[in-house]
């Protein structure tokens, strides 16, 4: 399996993501909120303890857990 997702996979992801937020009738900054707590919790979950994400000429994602 590879490490990284499809562009496809991604688009049907935050298009989901998107519809849940909308049916939930939540702002802006709840559903940036509520993206970087699952995030927080997924790393938890599948031991991901040191996690950075890269979009070139976009930006970067990281998750650092506490010890």
């Amino acid at each position: 399996m590879s490490d990284r997702i499809t562009d496809e996979q991604v688009q049907e992801l935050t298009n989901y993501i998107a519809e849940k937020c909308q049916e939930m009738d939540l702002e802006a900054e709840q559903i940036v909120d509520g993206m970087a707590r699952s995030l927080l919790a997924a790393a938890t979950t599948f031991g991901f303890n040191d996690l950075s994400v890269s979009i070139e000429n976009v930006g970067v994602c990281s998750v650092k857990l506490k010890d």
